[in-house]
C-alpha cells in the first residue's frame, strides 16, 4: 500500500467513524449538502477532485470533527 493509499484509507476511517458517532448515513449527509450519496462516498474515500475536497471540508463541520486538512 502506498502512502497516498494509506492516507485515503485514514480519511475514509475518520469520516465513517464521525458519521457513526453522529448517527448520520451517507444519504442524510448528502441531503444536508445538496449533493448525491455517490459524491459523498467519493469524498470520504479520499477523492482528490475539487468537489470532494469541498465536501470533506463541509462534512468536517457538519460532523463536528476536529479541523483537518481534507
Amino acid at each position: 500500500m502506498t502512502a497516498l493509499e494509506k492516507e485515503a484509507q485514514n480519511v475514509y476511517i475518520d469520516f465513517k467513524t464521525a458519521m457513526l458517532r453522529s448517527g448520520f448515513k451517507q444519504k442524510e449527509v448528502a441531503e444536508m449538502l445538496g449533493t448525491s450519496q455517490a459524491q459523498v462516498s467519493r469524498a470520504i474515500k479520499g477523492g482528490a477532485d475539487p468537489k470532494s475536497i469541498e465536501l470533506r471540508n463541509k462534512m468536517t463541520k457538519i460532523l463536528n470533527m476536529q479541523t483537518q486538512e481534507a
